[in-house]
């Protein structure tokens, strides 16, 4: 939970990484998004490619970057936190 302090918004992979965030810290699930969330053609979740076929892996690595521009966009526009020095 503390790790999550101050944070505008956490972005998970899978529906699974959601559920298990509502489950140790639910104030924070408001703030949770699926990266394949910000991939129109997608808009699902991004599965782990680890043991399979590299087409899967290829695949997986074009979803998340793709999705990973859309979500640089989304970030950028999101206003500034300011932070107290600690």
């Amino acid at each position: 939970r503390e790790v999550l302090h101050g944070v505008q918004v956490v972005i998970a992979f899978e529906k699974k990484h959601l559920q298990k965030l509502r489950e140790i810290a639910p104030e924070f699930s408001g703030k949770a998004i699926l990266l394949g969330q910000f991939n129109r053609k997608y808009n699902k979740e991004i599965s782990d490619p680890y043991g399979k076929s590299r087409e899967v892996f290829l695949s997986c690595f074009r979803e998340i970057e793709e999705a990973s521009k859309e979500c640089v966009k989304y970030l950028s526009a999101l206003p500034t936190p300011k932070r107290s020095l600690r």
